[in-house]
């Protein structure tokens, strides 16, 4: 009996549920890079179930982060409404700070998908993309000309890049951290 036929009455859906579970709890718990073994320990189903499923890695990667699109959503479309420019800027590095916080297992794992799989990269680009066009409609009626030169800077301070060096390479709290980058968006914003 082939695995696909001994795999017949199967709920396809309720299986990948069980491994993307089990895939969040690896990264998450275990700091493992998921495979169809370890997968199949964690989540109790077949690895023979999970190789018919996810024929390649590629394919559990892409299945994962379109969950994670779904479910942190809200995070990443999460922007300060219209204000005082430094209230804006200071509600704009608590919002991407809590993002990092919330996300950092996964995003560590996520970069290595990133530079493999293009769908992932970009599912990526698109949403810096738009992260970045939101962040030029809040500068730009304060920066005018300048706006475009502003929010590169903004959005390099606030990006995953610089939380992931102060986090993890200088080790600060994130309380530091988040004196830090605000500061210096402020700085920034100030400056001639």
């Amino acid at each position: 009996m082939s695995a696909e036929s001994g795999n017949a009455g199967v709920d396809q859906e309720e299986v990948r549920e069980k491994v993307r579970k089990a895939v969040f709890r690896l990264m998450h718990d275990d700091r493992k890079i998921p495979d169809p073994k370890n997968l199949a320990e964690k989540s109790g189903v077949p690895e023979d179930l999970i190789n018919q499923i996810y024929p390649t890695i590629e394919d559990l990667a892409v299945d994962i982060t379109d969950v994670l699109d779904i479910n942190l959503a809200p995070q990443y479309e999460a922007f300060p409404e219209a204000g005082p420019l430094p209230g804006m800027l200071a509600k704009l590095v608590e919002i991407r700070i809590n993002l990092y916080e919330d996300t950092a297992f996964v995003r560590t794992y996520a970069e290595a998908s990133e530079h493999m799989f293009p769908p992932i990269r970009e599912k990526r680009a698109i949403r810096d993309g738009l992260f970045r066009a939101r962040i030029v409609e809040m500068l730009q009626p304060h920066f005018g000309p300048k706006t475009d030169d502003m929010a590169a800077q903004v959005e390099a301070l606030v990006s995953w890049e610089l939380w992931r060096h102060m986090r993890n390479i200088q080790r600060l709290s994130e309380e530091k951290t988040r004196k830090i980058i605000g500061d210096l968006v402020q700085q920034v914003v100030r400056a001639p």
